[in-house]
């Protein structure tokens, strides 16, 4: 369902390129979004932030969360407000990269490499979140669904690594562990 849309738009960002992607990264930038987009590398970051979103909360529905709970998933992707998150969403339905149904209770993105390859760059060493250090601050309730979802997706070992150590190091923080490990 969601690969044949994938290739419709990087078979048309590679005949507006005049190449075909030199590797999957690169394909993954082009089908976030066209070298002719206004302000194409911050609309890029910001649709992988949207997406994001939407795999933290599958299952939830977004017209329900509290108000509180609206702004933290915000932050915790690196948007400024709720409100800049739902357009960005609607932006990613409308290009093909996002499916919903029920009302923004069931979210999901398509195809499944295309969730993997955002997730690794926007929580790998040199992405926007290294490790998911902004998740942990603002984003408690999504990390059981973090952690799935980055399980489920085969991402590498150093990736996993360094989020579990950023959850540890808050439960630590938050438990007072700290001067126990220091002894």
């Amino acid at each position: 369902e969601g690969y044949p849309w994938f290739i419709v738009l990087l078979a048309r960002e590679s005949k507006q390129q005049g190449k075909a992607p030199d590797n999957l990264a690169q394909a993954i930038e082009w089908v976030l979004g066209s070298k002719f987009e206004p302000d194409v590398e911050v609309l890029r970051k910001n649709r992988r932030r949207a997406l994001i979103a939407a795999t933290l909360t599958s299952g939830l529905g977004w017209d329900d969360l509290p108000e509180d709970d609206k702004q933290a998933l915000a932050s915790a992707v690196c948007l400024p407000s709720w409100i800049k998150l739902r357009d960005i969403a609607d932006d990613c339905l409308k290009r093909g990269l996002l499916r919903r149904r029920e009302d923004w209770l069931y979210k999901y993105i398509t195809p499944a490499v295309l969730e993997r390859e955002i997730m690794k760059a926007h929580f790998g060493p040199d992405g926007t979140d290294p490790g998911g250090k902004n998740l942990a601050r603002y984003g408690k309730r999504y990390i059981d669904r973090f952690v799935e979802t980055l399980s489920s997706l085969g991402l590498p070992r150093e990736l996993l690594s360094g989020v579990a150590e950023i959850i540890l190091g808050d439960v630590v923080q938050a438990t007072g562990w700290a001067d126990m490990v220091e002894m």
